[in-house]
């Protein structure tokens, strides 16, 4: 917690309070995965900013890399361009750079983030440099472009629309206890899922382009899926129950439970960085829409992990039946 108790919520809403309003060719600014802006005829722009900050979003101990360092900036923006459904098109790439690392460190870091950006067709177009007296700071700017009629924004969420969830959720979080010192015969899987995420863009544009406008809002599960699950109920003015055992864990992570001894719930709830999509999909057509996306991308799991109702409750429903309010996820003020 910062010095005043401050939560990142309680920060945003203090100083976006102070801006004057945006401007017409503003459609969405704050409180979303990307801004979206006016362009031409039914196009538009997405723009999003991201952050890594050494000591805070990652530490320079075993199995990290400057590759994997340029490779992971690159992609959390583009989860947040995947989450709109949009299709990424140019960066600007921000260096802060201590006297400790060089010329080969920032190569790396380039390389990494190059070979990623090579697959999405992203051209890096500019950026800043500056110097830093303590820690190592890249901060990326992605610019992406969609149909006005396909984008998909959190606030779409209907009363009776279920849940549903397609990528993996834990997995980069167990990545992260293996770099603290836990161990399991899958780490080398988790360690990757930790420090290689990968962005679900071709799928979050399937999901906006191809299913008749069934999917009706989405978000990507940067922060754990209590903490965005809340957001996406926020934004879409509704509530809404997660079955908890519908949640989907993979091989891997139930290995990592088991090994450790550590509650899955943390990891399945809690746990950031994991970069799938949530989504809020109309209740008639998400089964064949599940059984389609399966077809597309048959390496992405997808689940039904529970259902949107009126209020403003996030809740979670345990096998015994009973219902409990949803809490957790990752806050950068909480943390500290």
């Amino acid at each position: 917690m910062n010095a005043d108790g401050m939560t990142e919520a309680d920060l945003l809403k203090t100083l976006f309070g102070t801006l004057p309003p945006c401007g017409a060719d503003v459609l969405v600014g704050v409180g979303d995965d990307c801004a979206v802006l006016r362009a031409e005829g039914e196009t538009v722009q997405v723009l999003t900013t991201d952050a890594l900050i050494e000591g805070v979003d990652f530490v320079t101990g075993p199995g990290f890399s400057f590759e994997i360092l340029g490779h992971k900036a690159l992609a959390v923006n583009l989860s947040d361009i995947a989450a709109m459904g949009a299709t990424p098109r140019h960066a600007l790439v921000t260096l802060c750079i201590p006297e400790r690392y060089g010329r080969k460190e920032m190569t790396e870091l380039y390389c990494g983030l190059s070979r990623l950006a090579s697959r999405y067709d992203v051209g890096v177009i500019g950026g800043d440099l500056s110097s830093s007296r303590n820690d190592f700071m890249v901060s990326i700017t992605l610019l992406g472009v969609a149909s006005s009629s396909e984008i998909l924004l959190r606030s779409g969420a209907r009363p009776g629309d279920v849940a549903m969830l397609f990528g993996r959720i834990g997995d980069s979080g167990a990545g992260l206890d293996i770099t603290r010192g836990a161990r399991c015969p899958s780490e080398a899987v988790l360690l990757e899922r930790h420090f290689r995420p990968e962005p679900l863009v071709n799928e979050g544009k399937w999901l906006a382009t191809r299913t008749g406008n069934h999917v009706h809002a989405m978000i990507d599960i940067s922060d754990g899926l209590a903490s965005d699950a809340r957001h996406i109920c926020e934004a879409s003015g509704v509530g809404v129950c997660i079955d908890h055992a519908s949640l989907p864990v993979s091989d891997e992570l139930a290995e990592f439970a088991r090994y450790t001894g550590r509650e899955l719930d943390g990891y399945l709830l809690g746990a950031g960085e994991d970069y799938a999509l949530f989504a809020a999909v109309d209740a008639s057509s998400a089964t064949e829409i599940a059984g389609r996306f399966r077809g597309a991308f048959p390496r992405t799991p997808v689940a039904t992990v529970g259902s949107f109702r009126r209020g403003n409750h996030v809740e979670i429903r345990w096998e015994n039946g009973a219902v409990s309010e949803l809490a957790g996820g990752f806050d950068h003020f909480a943390q500290q």
